[in-house]
């Protein structure tokens, strides 16, 4: 999949030194999500959606309404006031999804299937794991039908049963969603957010710069490069801690819980309010302050792990978190060698967030962009 990130990424680059050389200013939050949708897309749903350069907007526009969060969205609303609710009415075959974006991408997803299962095309991406792994436990298991008896079948499969477990096609289209749906906006909030720190923020994004100059050059960038660039992961971390895109995420108690002088019953649906964690003033001195240098190995190890919660934690953390931030830490590198961002007259200081269960910016994040002088 890494290939298919770093052709997105450098047509990512392509738009900032286009905005650079007409001087135009960018609403970084719109370009961020074209540049999430193209990789999730293609690497998930394994088609070129090319939103970057203005094509596929049938495509695009069905993809995005998995996110209409305005009132027509009754479902959504009835989740995040009753949780059991929603799940009554989703059992009556209610969906928080549209139709029509759900029927335009399942028959689009079964294309590609058809496909792929013909091998009349091959792509390194979700949906080529999934029929990869299908062919491999199929081949298997006539391979061992061949060669032994009924009983050791059925001992082989009891031993064996859970790793031969294979995705149907509707289990695949859910899978890819909840890629899309957990991977878009949250990646594209943390990339806007991250380059209005580095506008608002100069010596900050002087450091980042150094430090991609000096670990990388102009030599390709590989994913193990990525990951010798410290203190640019400090500075995202700092980002998701600041501006978690989730601000909020729900677990169910597995058990009856005492919590200090609370009783928590078993089956108690509990939010856990990740804003206000991360900007709690007896962890985090000075929360409202930009320090990357808290996510210092010495620094971190001060802390309680529950302290920071950009991705969740626990078995239902989040799903896509290494692929956002691989996603993301390769845009960002590759936008930086070639441009520096600046603040303009349309750029907000402070953020203006808006309130909903992503976070938000309710005007843009409006920035400059001028070309790098090697």
């Amino acid at each position: 999949m890494y290939s298919l990130m770093n052709e997105i990424s450098d047509t990512y680059c392509e738009r900032f030194l286009e905005y650079a050389d007409k001087q135009e200013l960018i609403d970084m939050k719109a370009l961020n999500s074209l540049f999430t949708l193209d990789n999730i897309a293609s690497c998930l749903f394994g088609v070129e959606t090319n939103s970057l350069q203005n094509e596929n907007v049938t495509l695009i526009n069905y993809l995005k309404k998995f996110f209409n969060r305005g009132l027509s969205n009754i479902i959504l609303i009835i989740y995040f006031i009753s949780p059991q609710l929603a799940m009554y009415f989703g059992k009556k075959g209610y969906s928080m999804f549209p139709k029509d974006a759900v029927d335009y991408t399942t028959n689009l997803l079964n294309q590609i299937l058809a496909r792929r299962r013909q091998h009349l095309e091959r792509r390194n991406d979700f949906i080529q794991m999934m029929i990869d792994h299908e062919e491999e436990v199929n081949h298997e298991e006539n391979r061992t039908n061949q060669q032994t008896d009924k009983k050791e079948q059925q001992q082989q499969q009891q031993q064996w049963g859970t790793l031969r477990k294979t995705l149907n096609d509707k289990e695949i289209l859910s899978q890819a969603v909840v890629f899309l749906l957990a991977g878009y906006e949250t990646t594209s909030i943390l990339m806007s957010c991250f380059f209005y720190i580095m506008a608002t923020e100069p010596v900050i994004q002087e450091k980042v710069y150094e430090e991609i100059r000096q670990e990388i050059g102009d030599d390709e960038v590989t994913h193990e490069k990525l990951n010798q660039l410290q203190y640019l992961d400090m500075v995202i971390s700092e980002t998701l801690r600041r501006y978690p895109p989730g601000i909020r995420f729900d677990r169910i108690a597995a058990c009856d819980y005492q919590l200090g002088d609370y009783q928590i019953p078993k089956g108690t649906i509990v939010n856990v309010s990740v804003y206000p964690i991360h900007h709690d003033p007896d962890v985090w001195p000075d929360p409202e302050k930009f320090i990357p240098e808290r996510f210092l190995p010495s620094e971190k190890a001060k802390r309680h792990p529950m302290t920071y919660l950009p991705f969740g934690d626990g078995p239902r953390n989040c799903i896509g978190m290494r692929f956002a931030l691989l996603e993301a830490k390769l845009g960002i590198v590759k936008a930086l060698r070639a441009v520096e961002f600046q603040k303009c007259e349309k750029t907000a200081v402070p953020l203006q967030l808006g309130k909903f269960e992503i976070i938000n910016t309710k005007i843009g994040v409006w920035l400059r962009v001028v070309r790098r002088s090697q």
